[in-house]
């Protein structure tokens, strides 16, 4: 199975993002309080990231790299697992009876873990292609 290299580059910039929504989940726990400016730090980060892939998707880069089923199953999942652990955060964040602090701690490590494990994936891929 092959994908551009451009894609492949596009998705390495998604799970960047993913980290920093991550890591934002804890910092906005304790900074929002203290600093109301602190929610445009992580927008501005966010649309810089939107401009490089805008730039990388209309670049002229054909080159394809071949990756293993399995290897796209583990992309796949990642992008799965983030989606449910999120999901499961915002649900849990309306919960009075669970302790907001250690819910932003755990899914800070998860979201981060799995965000690591993905740019780590797609640096891989891009080494050999």
């Amino acid at each position: 199975m092959g994908s551009y290299r451009k894609n492949v580059r596009i998705q390495l910039l998604l799970f960047v993002a993913f980290l920093l929504l991550g890591l934002n989940i804890l910092a906005g726990y304790y900074l929002e309080p203290i600093a109301s400016w602190y929610a445009y730090i992580p927008l501005g980060i966010v649309l810089v990231l939107i401009i490089w892939g805008v730039l990388i998707f209309r670049s002229k880069d054909t080159k394809i790299i071949e990756m293993s089923q399995q290897e796209f199953k583990r992309l796949r999942t990642s992008l799965y697992a983030y989606f449910v652990v999120y999901v499961i955060d915002i649900v849990l964040e309306s919960s009075a009876t669970v302790d907001q602090l250690l819910l932003s701690i755990v899914v800070t490590v998860i979201l981060s873990a799995i965000s690591i494990y993905g740019i780590v994936l797609h640096l891989n891929l891009l080494k050999r292609g």
